[in-house]
């Protein structure tokens, strides 16, 4: 399940480059504060994550040295997740809370879309907002290391496969 989420914060805010990790520390915060017991699984998962988000998307932008500047104060993100408790769950509670922050800047929430899920049939082509991130073990050096799969790689399609099946079980 997919949603868009459309923020306002202050005209002219300046935006940290590295916003990501406060943008998903204040998601987890946000999911703690409606359901603890809920976000500490989240948080604690240490191989597949319930949910993930894009970059925030802002139109109307001047890059600075200190960072990016929301000239109208307007950006939305996308979240997705497959389990359908947890978007329940971050619907209520952006509406509880009522924003985001992210570092120092409030966001506070307008709207929130859920997207009609793509139409699968044999192929689809995807296109991802952020990498997709896969590993595997590989012995280096006589030790047995983790070892990050690039999509030219001969095993990443049969990796990406058994690990989908393989966290379909996980999620139902």
């Amino acid at each position: 399940m997919r949603l868009k989420i459309n923020l306002e914060t202050k005209k002219n805010s300046i935006l940290d480059f590295n916003y990501q990790y406060y943008l998903a520390s204040s998601l987890y915060n946000i999911i703690r504060n409606v359901d603890l017991d809920f976000a500490n699984k989240l948080h604690e998962k240490r191989t597949f994550k319930f949910f993930t988000f894009s970059k925030l998307f802002i139109k109307n932008r001047e890059i600075l040295e200190e960072g990016i500047k929301i000239l109208d104060g307007k950006v939305y993100l996308y979240l997705s997740s497959p389990l359908e408790e947890f978007i329940r769950k971050i619907i209520y509670a952006l509406f509880e809370s009522g924003e985001i922050k992210i570092k120092d800047l409030s966001f506070y929430v307008q709207q929130i879309s859920l997207l009609e899920s793509p139409k699968i049939d044999n192929e689809i082509i995807f296109k991802t907002l952020s990498p997709i991130c896969l590993r595997t073990k590989k012995e280096i050096n006589g030790v047995l290391k983790d070892y990050d799969l690039l999509p030219s790689d001969k095993d990443f399609k049969e990796k990406l496969i058994k690990n989908w099946y393989f966290n379909q079980d996980m999620i139902k």
